[in-house]
């Protein structure tokens, strides 16, 4: 029995990034302050601070994620995947720009290993969504 799969309206799509982006966000902010807060006492506390946050940050972007579009069930998220690579790639290096020069302007300089952890987080984050989705046919056509 053939099942017809109706196209879902380009707003759907926008509108179940626009909510992931924001939540995500928020939710890593939160983290971010609290780690903040609570481990960094001086300089030598921040590559800590970017590792923890960056193994945090999985579980939150992707789990924000999965939970944000299995609400819009009509998405394919297999069209949606490109954007995650290029857009959130985009969004991972300006971000990253953004953090290297707050501290610059400081006097601090960040190790390699921010960026690495960073990229680390963003790729493993991408896979689990692209694996949970990928093992759903309705979801990924």
């Amino acid at each position: 029995m053939n099942e017809i799969i109706e196209k879902p309206k380009t707003y759907k799509y926008i509108l179940a990034w626009v909510i992931a982006s924001i939540v995500s966000n928020i939710l890593i902010r939160i983290i971010d302050m609290i780690l903040s807060v609570s481990i960094v006492s001086n300089e030598s506390d921040l590559i800590l601070y970017f590792i923890i946050s960056g193994l945090l940050s999985i579980p939150i972007f992707s789990g924000s994620f999965i939970v944000i579009y299995n609400l819009f069930k009509s998405l394919n998220i297999n069209k949606v995947m490109i954007y995650i690579y290029i857009l959130g790639g985009l969004g991972l290096c300006a971000s990253m720009i953004q953090t290297l020069a707050i501290f610059n302007n400081v006097g601090i300089v960040l190790p390699v290993i921010i960026v690495t952890a960073s990229t680390f987080s963003f790729i493993i984050s991408v896979l689990i969504i692209r694996f949970y989705y990928k093992s759903k046919p309705n979801r990924w056509y």
